[in-house]
């Protein structure tokens, strides 16, 4: 097919090469028209037809790229090249990284007269392309990428022996040996020693993958592996290992305790292990690392356990091999691991708890706050507290806890606040560090003031009150006091204050108070808090003491003292009721009881002469004067004639169930009882299950499957009774 040649034209001079573009450029710039068409003209006469046609290259392609796609290599240094195209004037090459589709950086963009170009490149993926232009025509686009990858130094890396592991025993002639590839390496060379590494090698082979596999005779042996980089001309150190063929060697123990990853808490550790067949003796080894370097202790003996004291801290490595009665040795155990920590208490006295969050004088706007401080070396638990408004002046204590970590989060009402935080263990603890913040939201008009004091409902006997309520950030306050119910009582009082505390004098009697909050910024305010109180500051009248009458004698073992409000009209009141024994020239405080009622019984077990009175109390605190003392003569409970009666279980009681609860009627005057419990019987006993003396009149015990007996007697400091019937139960 004939090549496409488009006709010759001014506007495609440029195609009769790049030095006439650059002059014809400067010629027009400078519009000398005549001149350039005297040019043309001569151009016309002295060349031949041929040169003014250009050829069509369009459905020309380059092939032959190098480096082609997908091509990588650590050198730096890339040669690029291209198959020439006919016709062809100029090369554009392009290079982008990591592709021209996802294109980070565009390297190179550049016109080349030939088709090879030489660029040192940084480590990294990068496209390129390339297509040829003339005058008039250009190709398509041939694409290649390479990648530079990191420069390695195969020198500096070590080889990591997989198999056989490090002073394995092999129980057969073939042995697999295997390793981690390196980087770099385009071949390795196995040595296998037997002895020591300095003696000659029993086996050199080059090997192109990460294993090897052969037969041995029974020895102790040594192996490495060299990594080789034929590219740099380099290699790594050998990597060198031990192990033993030995088919008659006795099998490898398991380890079984301390088990793997365990953490224990005492200094003197025992081991076991399991015993194989035919083991003799063996020998525990024990490690500070990994690695298996540092020996810390070793034992040999006979037995599959032994005890060792680990004084420090720490985490360690142990294993263990055994020996045969022919002195054949196994290998190694699997290696266990296990961590040591026992708690040494430090002294927390000189050590000082950072608060980080909230920062000290810091302006919070929401009500969420998270509690933030660093960890104390040696600390147990932490004491966190936030009062408002600081701890001088604390009117709340918000947060009061005891906690084991670092951090708490509380929601909190608008307020200025102060927190601290101290640590402690079981010896000592820090001194409290204190930071303020305030947290403060503009919206009020939801909140309500919290009242602290005097609380709703009290009775109070001070001339001058102290009214208390809890801050809201950035408000004011209203105040007013009312005589009488809120809705219609008299006010008397009504003051704007910004303190959260006022003080007035008040007369004797029935008042309601309220606070509302009012914004400094916007004006915006709560609801009123509102609260009643009263205020009394006349003591009740000293009550009458109606039973037992003064110079009274009673003989029961119980006296009930009963009395009475002197004026029906006192409400709520309580009493303090005292009763004294007289002893000698003296009189001992006996009863010292605060009731709300008028009764109380008094079981009494000695004889004696004994005193009581009563003084009220009511709501406001006031309290009245003791009575008169009443006399009464109160003659000792004898329990001779007095029987206890047994309750249950019932005689003849059988249950499966061998918790038992034993129980007894009370007996007037009795201060203990003595509980009895045999097996079988008491006529033939032949365990005494039970014999105690208690003030209760019942007990619980567990009893084993039988046949039981039981009684109780009641005694006090003068008396006892006689024993109770006997009752049998049976325990299945």
């Amino acid at each position: 097919m004939e090549p496409e040649y488009r006709y010759f034209s001014p506007n495609r001079l440029a195609g009769t090469g790049r030095q006439f573009q650059l002059w014809f450029s400067e010629m027009r710039s400078y519009r000398i028209r005549f001149s350039v068409a005297i040019f043309l003209m001569e151009i016309l006469l002295f060349t031949g037809c041929s040169d003014i046609f250009v050829k069509n290259i369009n459905d020309s392609a380059i092939d032959n790229l190098a480096p082609s796609l997908g091509w990588t290599t650590y050198n730096p240094k890339v040669n690029f090249s291209w198959s020439s195209v006919e016709g062809a004037t100029s090369y554009s090459f392009q290079l982008a990284s990591p592709s021209f589709n996802a294109q980070h950086e565009l390297v190179r963009d550049t016109v080349l007269v030939n088709n090879k170009l030489t660029l040192t490149l940084k480590e990294g993926t990068y496209e390129w392309r390339v297509r040829a232009v003339n005058s008039a025509y250009f190709t398509g686009y041939s694409t290649g990428s390479v990648t530079i990858l990191p420069e390695i130094d195969i020198s500096q890396q070590r080889i990591n022996l997989l198999q056989p592991t490090a002073d394995q025993l092999l129980l057969q002639s073939f042995v697999n040996f295997s390793w981690d590839q390196i980087q770099g390496a385009q071949y390795y060379i196995l040595r296998i020693k037997k002895g020591s590494w300095n003696s000659t090698s029993l086996l050199e082979q080059r090997v192109y993958k990460n294993s090897y596999a052969t037969n041995l005779d029974d020895g102790n042996y040594t192996w490495g592996v060299s990594g080789v980089d034929t590219l740099r001309h380099k290699n790594s150190d050998f990597a060198i290992g031990t192990f033993t063929v030995n088919k008659d060697a006795p099998l490898q123990t398991k380890l079984i305790a301390p088990s793997n990853k365990d953490t224990l808490k005492i200094n003197y550790i025992q081991f076991f292990w399991s015993k194989p067949e035919n083991a003799l003796n063996y020998n525990l080894e024990v490690y500070s690392d990994a690695m298996l370097t540092t020996l810390v202790q070793t034992r040999q003996t006979t037995d599959t356990t032994t005890i060792l004291n680990i004084s420090s801290n720490g985490q360690y490595f142990w294993r263990v091999k055994e020996i045969d009665p022919r002195n054949n040795t196994s290998s190694y155990s699997s290696v266990s691991t296990f961590c040591i920590l026992v708690k040494t208490i430090v002294s927390l006295t000189d050590k000082v708890v950072v608060l980080s969050s909230p920062g000290s004088n810091s302006y919070l706007t929401t009500s969420h706050t998270t509690f933030w401080w660093e960890e104390v070396s040696g600390a147990d638990k932490y004491q966190l507290q936030v009062v408002s408004p600081d701890f001088s002046h604390s009117q709340s204590l918000v947060v009061n806890e005891s906690l084991t970590g670092t951090t708490f989060s509380a929601d909190l009402p608008s307020g200025s606040y102060q927190w601290r935080v101290k640590a402690f263990n079981s010896a000592s603890s820090t001194s409290y560090t204190t930071s303020n913040f305030t947290i403060y939201k503009s919206d009020i008009t939801s909140q309500l003031v919290s009242l602290i004091t005097p609380v709703d409902g009290s009775s109070l006997n001070l001339a001058t009150v102290s009214f208390q309520w809890n801050p809201i950030a950035g408000a004011d306050y209203q105040f007013v006091l009312k005589k009488g119910p809120w809705d219609t009582g008299t006010e008397i009082q009504r003051k704007k204050v910004s303190t959260t505390s006022i003080d007035f004098a008040l007369t004797d009697a029935d008042y309601t108070w309220g606070v509302k909050a009012i914004d400094k910024i916007d004006g915006s305010e709560t609801n009123f808090s509102v609260r009643s109180l009263s205020v009394d500051r006349v003591a009740p009248l000293i009550p009458t003491l109606v039973l037992p009458e003064n110079n009274t004698i009673i003989n029961s073992g119980q006296v009930s003292f009963q009395w009475k409000a002197t004026d029906q009209a006192d409400k709520d009141l309580t009493f303090t009721l005292d009763v004294y024994k007289q002893s000698g020239a003296t009189s001992v405080l006996v009863v010292h009881q605060i009731l709300t009622g008028t009764l109380y019984n008094f079981n009494y077990s000695g004889s004696g002469t004994y005193f009581w009175q009563v003084s009220a109390k009511d709501k406001a605190g006031n309290i009245s004067d003791f009575s008169n003392l009443n006399m009464v003569n109160l003659i000792g409970n004898s329990l001779t004639d007095k029987v206890v009666t047994l309750k249950a279980p019932y005689s003849g009681f059988e249950s499966s169930v061998s918790e038992v609860t034993f129980w007894w009627d009370a007996v007037p005057g009795a201060e203990s009882y003595q509980f009895q419990l045999v097996k079988p019987n008491f006529n033939q006993p032949e365990v005494l299950v039970k014999d105690v003396s208690m003030t209760s009149n019942q007990v619980t015990i567990q009893l084993a499957s039988g046949t039981y007996q039981w009684h109780v007697k009641a005694t006090n400091s003068t008396s006892e009774s006689k024993y109770s019937d006997v009752f049998t139960l049976v325990i299945k």
